[in-house]
């Protein structure tokens, strides 16, 4: 993929971000392009498909979603061909394993695949959202296909969960069938911890393997009721988003 890009006006969004697996809570740097800029690079870009398949009128229809958010949201996003992020609304699909956007004319589906991607910002609802890929990172069982992987803590140690959903496919017609009459898209997260020696290591996503990372957090973490959550993974997030809260306060 190629882009003609123009350098008259470049512009300087301040903003945060990691450039490595440092803390959240740090103040980062963005060169960004202007609005004819931005428009200008989207437009070079491939269009995108998603992995939903049709919906036959005999389904109960699909579940879930590919996306990793309920739509488009506001997110800065440094691609590996071009010089500066671009300031755009996107979401990610963990089944895709791209970062889909809409082309700011058009409105046609674009799609930035994970082997372009650096690094990316999500803002939902005010906060940010930090993704980056596996590549460059050590895993104690190697990763074979760069994927997405959202920092959720990072402020001694750190926790990332790698972004995959899978498909499940409604099966109902033949004789021995389930009778499931409908597609699902199901998370098939893996949640990593970094160790002393900074190799990511596999953990269980649950309150015991938290509680033994934060022992200080232990009553913190005891206190969130799992049932407000739809998930573990959603489960997981919020502890961890308040673990890092109460972090930045005390610093």
């Amino acid at each position: 993929m190629k882009a003609i890009l123009s350098k008259t006006f470049a512009l300087l969004i301040t903003a945060f971000l990691f450039s490595n697996l440092s803390g959240q809570s740090q103040a980062y740097n963005f060169n960004g392009w202007s609005v004819f800029q931005n428009n200008e690079a989207i437009s070079k870009l491939s269009g995108y498909s998603d992995g939903t398949p049709p919906v036959d009128t005999r389904y109960e229809g699909v579940k879930g979603s590919p996306m990793l958010y309920d739509g488009m949201v506001q997110s800065l996003i440094k691609v590996n061909f071009l010089d500066k992020y671009l300031s755009i609304k996107s979401n990610l699909d963990a089944y895709s394993n791209g970062i889909v956007f809409a082309h700011p004319s058009t409105g046609k589906l674009l799609l930035f695949p994970c082997n372009s991607v650096e690094q990316a910002v999500f803002i939902i609802n005010g906060e940010r959202q930090y993704i980056r890929t596996t590549k460059g990172l050590v895993f104690d069982h190697p990763i074979e296909k760069a994927k997405f992987c959202q920092v959720l803590y990072s402020n001694g140690t750190t926790v990332i969960r790698t972004l995959v959903k899978l498909l499940n496919k409604a099966d109902y017609q033949g004789n021995y069938s389930p009778n499931k009459r409908y597609d699902e898209f199901v998370n098939l997260y893996t949640y990593y911890q970094a160790g002393s020696d900074q190799v990511f290591h596999k953990i269980s996503a649950n309150k015991k393997t938290l509680a033994a990372l934060f022992p200080d957090k232990k009553a913190v973490i005891e206190s969130v009721n799992d049932k407000s959550y739809d998930n573990k993974d959603d489960l997981i997030q919020a502890i961890l988003t308040k673990i890092s809260a109460m972090d930045s306060v005390r610093h």
